[in-house]
C-alpha cells in the first residue's frame, strides 16, 4: 500500500470487521452509514469524497462488501479514507485493530 501504509492497514481491517457485519446481515453499518451522510448534509460538512458513498450505499451488498474488503484498488483506498462508517466499531475494537496494523 502507498502513502501511509499503517493507516491504509488499519483502514483496511476496520472496514473488513464491517464488511463482516453486513455479510452477517447485519443492516447496523448501513444504517448508520447513511445518517451520517445526512447529518454531514445537513450541517454543511459533507465533502465531494463523502458524498461519493451515496450511491455506493445502495449497491448490492455483496458488490459493498467487496469494495470494503479491496486491498490493492486505489479508489477503494479512496474511498475508505473518506468514509461514512465512522461510530460504527467500538473504541476497543478500534484499538486493537489499530495495534495490529502497526505490527503488519
Amino acid at each position: 500500500m502507498a502513502g501511509h501504509p499503517h493507516i491504509e492497514r488499519w483502514s483496511l481491517l476496520m472496514h473488513g470487521v464491517i464488511a463482516d457485519l453486513m455479510e452477517a446481515g447485519d443492516q447496523t453499518p448501513l444504517r448508520k452509514a447513511r445518517e451520517n451522510l445526512e447529518r454531514w448534509r445537513r450541517q454543511g460538512s459533507l465533502s465531494s469524497a463523502q458524498a461519493e458513498w451515496l450511491p455506493i450505499l445502495s449497491w448490492p451488498t455483496p458488490r459493498l462488501i467487496a469494495l470494503l474488503r479491496a486491498e490493492e484498488d486505489e479508489n477503494a483506498v479512496r474511498l475508505r479514507s473518506n468514509s461514512p462508517f465512522s461510530g460504527i466499531l467500538a473504541d476497543r475494537m478500534r484499538m486493537e485493530l489499530l495495534r495490529e496494523a502497526r505490527a503488519a
